[in-house]
């Protein structure tokens, strides 16, 4: 048992070495400008062009599919108009470059391991030495700048058509107003999260290029060697490491944001509006404390005993705690409601 583990740490290892090898070699390459430029347009149109069909079905169905879901969580607390602002952020920031990867890496990094591979059990990686052409100039440098060229095009696209069909059915389906729903996506979407997707799909492109490319050029013997390349290829794994960077609530995301206090107005987000928070809002006393532990938790039990749920009754008092900046107590959000 342990003979086997160790084995498997050696070959893990040794093939680490290898990928690195092939990377540097593949960089050394590149900046001297050693890249067949002709095969560098078809590996753009075969990967950017071809893949097109799959990432738009996919990206469209996950901004549906998510929209629905926020949705129905987001009403029992009267957010609806929230919905489309946290597709927005999930689509530009994880699932778009993410589920663009994985897409990509099971069409395109597969095909790149089953060409390659079966150019190695043929001999043809050995006749392009014998001509005195690199493997690595000819046939990984395209691959590699095509996707990285073609992955960060490939997921903008996902993120504009997923945000595109969530929003189709938030208003078409769900009936939700198309005006605050908008000014809410805007709102919270900030340039960084669309940057950090078009960061990830770039590295991303260089992942599933190299693997793609490192899998197929070290197959083993025969159909079963370039079958085994193949599958090994489509493993998400290497994918993985794109939730490093989490889209976590905190008190600046959409679902916090809903009051502004300090201008004595409710602003035109237009969330958290039920009938149960505003009546325990009409109840609390007037005289009581600025927002502290005691305050909010007479205001959750207040919120417990009108049938409003442990979720929202913290939801609630949090919002209340973080956007009430007057320093009046939890009545002073009466004002800022308009109640």
């Amino acid at each position: 048992m342990i003979s086997q583990g160790k084995g498997f740490i050696e070959e893990w290892l040794e093939g680490l070495g290898r990928l690195t090898l092939l990377a540097k070699d593949a960089v050394h390459s590149l900046f001297t400008l050693k890249v067949a430029w002709r095969d560098l347009l078809y590996q753009v149109y075969f990967i950017g062009v071809k893949s097109q069909s799959v990432v738009l079905i996919t990206g469209a169905f996950t901004g549906m599919v998510l929209g629905a879901q926020t949705y129905f969580q987001f009403h029992r607390v009267r957010m609806d108009t929230a919905t489309l602002a946290v597709v927005s952020v999930a689509m530009c920031s994880e699932l778009g470059p993410v589920l663009t990867g994985l897409m990509v890496a099971g069409r395109v990094g597969a095909a790149i391991a089953a060409e390659l591979g079966t150019m190695r059990v043929t001999e043809q990686i050995d006749a392009l030495r014998t001509l005195a052409t690199h493997p690595v100039d000819y046939l990984v440098v395209p691959r590699l700048v095509a996707l990285h060229v073609a992955l960060p095009l490939l997921t903008a696209e996902s993120m504009t058509i997923g945000i595109a069909a969530g929003y189709g059915v938030c208003v078409y389906l769900l009936d939700i107003d198309p005006t605050y729903l908008w000014y809410n996506m805007v709102r919270h979407t900030d340039n960084a999260d669309v940057i950090v997707g078009l960061i990830k799909s770039f590295i991303f492109g260089g992942i599933v290029a190299l693997i793609g490319c490192y899998k197929g050029m070290n197959c083993g013997e025969g159909a079963e060697g370039v079958g085994r390349a193949t599958t090994e290829v489509s493993n998400p794994m290497p994918l993985g490491f794109g939730y490093l960077y989490p889209g976590g609530m905190d008190e600046n995301s959409p679902a916090f944001q809903g009051w502004d206090c300090s201008r004595g107005s409710r602003s035109p987000v237009g969330t958290v509006e039920s009938a149960a928070f505003q009546a325990s809002l009409r109840d609390a006393p007037a005289t009581a404390p600025t927002p502290s532990a005691n305050a909010l938790g007479y205001f959750r039990l207040s919120l417990r005993d009108r049938g409003v749920g442990p979720a929202s009754q913290i939801l609630v008092a949090q919002v209340s705690n973080l956007r009430c900046s007057t320093g009046g107590a939890l009545r002073a959000c009466e004002s800022c409601l308009d109640l």
